[in-house]
């Protein structure tokens, strides 16, 4: 079902809400038009104590097209940079409901040069805490992502995802003699 406003799902309790013109969360039995945050309620997370409950709107995008763009390298005994080819990649993401803290193999293609380009799904959810029915602090939270690069012979190397869309040169320290690549 699409919608041009915000809508709510009531699932076990928990309300869900969802953007403008994206499809539903879920499927549910009971839907209900509600704000995202009620009006006058404060930008800030509350301490644990000042809520009993809180209430989720999920799902908007946080790039149009969140593209992750990396080139693979490994240092010759000589020093000078070379393109390393056959690399694997694992994927972290943390923050919102829609996040995957569990890592999890993607499948990267690379060019001749170790060049590659992933599209990575990163949201945005909104929290709205309660204590009772009354709304007490809100924030937004983004994804985040890590990736991590494998290759035989080579250290693994962790990338934080910063900069959509611009290349980043990605040197794996590979074990001498054992340098996969050209």
């Amino acid at each position: 079902m699409i919608q041009s406003t915000w809508i709510g799902l009531l699932l076990t309790g928990i309300a869900v809400a969802c953007a403008v013109t994206t499809l539903a969360c879920a499927t549910a039995s009971t839907i209900v038009t509600l704000p995202l945050v009620p009006e006058g309620t404060p930008n800030r997370r509350p301490q644990p104590s000042e809520y009993d409950h809180l209430k989720i709107s999920c799902g908007t995008a946080l790039y149009p097209e969140p593209i992750f763009v990396g080139r693979t390298v490994r240092r010759t005994p000589s020093g000078e940079l070379v393109s390393l080819l056959g690399v694997t990649a694992v994927l972290e993401s943390h923050g919102t409901v829609h996040a995957t803290a569990t890592p999890t193999p993607i499948t990267i293609k690379q060019d001749r040069n170790g060049r590659f380009s992933y599209h990575l799904v990163l949201n945005s959810d909104t929290l709205v805490y309660y204590k009772g029915d009354v709304a007490v602090g809100w924030e937004d939270v983004d994804d985040t992502a890590a990736l991590t690069f494998q290759a035989p012979g080579c250290e693994p190397l962790r990338v934080e995802f910063k900069h959509p869309g611009q290349e980043e040169l990605l040197e794996l320290r590979c074990a001498e003699g054992n340098n996969p690549g050209p």
